[in-house]
This record gives structure tokens, sequence and C-alpha cells, in this order.
């Protein structure tokens, strides 16, 4: 634990990907990079799977 006031070390913060765009001053001619915003997708033939799993879903509880 550090005191306040006490020098630390400084982080140097580092990007998953870098960036693959172009910034322009005019937005027209600028280029955008939506590589890490895109949702990530299976490998092509992949099988479609979808697994399900139910947990207290309350049915001991229903008073029909």
């Amino acid at each position: 634990m550090r005191a306040l006031g006490a020098p630390h070390d400084e982080v140097k913060v580092q990007m998953a990907t870098e960036f693959s765009g172009k910034v322009e001053l005019d937005i027209r001619n600028s280029e955008p990079d939506w590589g890490p915003y895109a949702a990530p997708r299976a490998p092509e033939g992949s099988p479609n799977i979808l697994y399900l799993v139910w947990d207290d879903t309350g049915i001991a509880t229903w008073d029909c």
C-alpha cells in the first residue's frame, strides 16, 4: 500500500488491436475501422447448436 502523494510507476495501456482506418481533417475523407466492434462469428462450417440451461425457473412455487 502506498502513502498519498507517493510516486508510482507509470501504467502504459495498449490497444487490443491496431487502428486500421484513416483519420482526416474532413470526415468525408476519413475511413472507419469497425473491426473491433463487429460481433464475433463462428468459423465457416460450424454446426448450428443452441444450448439452453434452465436453473431455478420457479416451477416449484407455482400454485396452479
